[in-house]
């Protein structure tokens, strides 16, 4: 110790040194426990002391717990260990009225005699520097600083030094605590916010869903209630008679009515089926140019059908691994569509697809699929033009059945835009497969 230091030089030096901790309390921030280890070294270097710790009080007030000691000797940093209250009566009773306990001989003193059997006279300490850790909340521990090896008279300069160090760790630990709460509001208010977004995108998402129902129901009248009229005035206008042109037109009409209602009833049950996961397929092996030729006979009107003829890439016979009716299902639906929207026979082709699977193209020369809506024209209740205005029907579930149809059995429904402007939409399906696989 430095025998010669007047006061006035001490305090010069404490003083300096709270400035240092102050600093370095700005600049760790919320970094309590780096912060409480250059307080722990600053009060043996300071203090010429061996030992110094600092002693967090538990919530319950019924122990301390050591978060930091730093043993001078071998300039060694620990936090272990723990004083019970029921121990150490006397030393807990004077803390709750003491902000200082200067024991210079801690073996005599009643604060501090309790800790002379087991701890003061096996590590050879002679005097405790001990000072209250408060805060807002009031007391949360303990710096304490030990004289080993001899007895050392406290100074009053000493004891202000250790109080104020007390104080700069109680402070450390209020504005610890206030960053770890804004922490924990900001994190709060951030998921508040995420979940109004979500809220809010699960309203903007329902209120679609509703629209897009209503758009259905609406339109879904409109597709059965038109070919019932049309099956029902032409069987009307047969049973009154008429010549052998109009009765071939009117068996065209019920024909072509029929088909429709046929379709929509079926977009309606398969769209049921699938929800429900009720829907099973089953996969054979099938040339992809046969079915695609029934599709036609299928979703082309019957003074088309003959007009078509499906383009095979290769050898003529490309074999898919898929479920037959549903393929034909599937294809009819392209075809349906693409006689509606362009008004013509469309082009069929088959080829080679992606990863060995097998390609059925259905190309018209129509107005093609609005920028956008490449993607939403496969969802349910979507439609490329769902206004009132429109002027092609559907129930908006054609497609996206098709699309599940297609992925229930392992393929892919897509859409490309034609090369001469129109819609291309496509169907790649399984090649090569083993034959007989049942899936649901």
């Amino acid at each position: 110790m430095r025998q010669t230091e007047t006061t006035e030089q001490r305090l010069r030096r404490y003083n300096a040194e709270l400035d240092r901790l102050m600093q370095v309390g700005r600049q760790t921030g919320d970094d309590l426990v780096t912060f409480m280890q250059v307080a722990v070294q600053s009060l043996t270097g300071m203090l010429q002391v061996e030992r110094a710790s600092i002693w967090l009080l538990r919530e319950d007030g019924a122990a301390l717990n050591c978060a930091c000691l730093h043993e001078a000797p071998d300039d060694r940093l620990s936090g272990e260990g723990a004083l019970n209250a029921h121990d150490f009566p006397s030393y807990f009773d004077a803390f709750k009225t003491a902000r200082v306990i200067a024991a210079d001989d801690a073996r005599t003193d009643p604060r501090t005699c309790e800790f002379a059997v087991g701890y003061l006279d096996v590590l050879d300490i002679h005097s405790m520097l001990d000072a209250q850790i408060r805060d807002l909340s009031g007391l949360r521990g303990v710096v304490c600083c030990e004289k080993t090896g001899g007895q050392r008279i406290w100074h009053e300069e000493d004891v202000a030094f250790a109080g104020a160090v007390a104080e700069y760790i109680g402070l450390a630990m209020e504005l610890s605590e206030r960053q770890r709460n804004a922490d924990r509001l900001r994190e709060s208010n951030e998921k508040l916010r995420e979940a109004v977004l979500q809220a809010e995108q699960a309203r903007a998402t329902a209120e679609l869903a509703n629209r897009s129902k209503t758009e259905f129901l609406a339109n879904t009248s409109h597709e059965l209630r038109t070919p019932l009229n049309g099956i029902l005035g032409g069987v009307t206008i047969l049973r009154l008679g008429v010549g052998p042109k109009e009765t071939e037109e009117w068996l065209d009409t019920i024909d072509r009515s029929g088909r429709s209602l046929l379709h929509t009833v079926n977009a309606i049950l398969d769209a049921a089926a699938l929800q429900d996961g009720t829907l099973s397929v089953e996969m054979t092996r099938f040339d992809i140019a046969r079915a695609a030729a029934e599709a036609i006979n299928v979703g082309g009107p019957a003074n088309f059908r003959d007009g078509i003829s499906v383009d095979v890439s290769g050898d003529g016979a490309v074999d898919v691994v898929a479920d037959y009716s549903k393929t034909v299902q599937v294809l009819a639906s392209l075809v349906e569509n693409a006689f509606k929207f362009a008004g013509e026979a469309p082009r069929v082709s088959v080829g080679p697809g992606s990863d060995g699977q097998v390609m059925v193209c259905v190309e018209d020369d129509g107005p093609g699929l609005p920028l956008g809506s490449e993607t939403t024209v496969f969802e349910r209740f979507s439609q490329a033009d769902g206004s009132t205005t429109r002027t092609h029907g559907g129930t908006g579930l054609g497609l996206a059945v098709a699309r599940e149809l297609a992925e229930l059995m392992g393929g892919v429904l897509g859409y490309r835009q034609a090369d001469g402007g129109g819609a291309c939409f496509w169907l790649e399906l399984p090649g090569g497969a083993d034959e007989g696989m049942s899936v649901s």
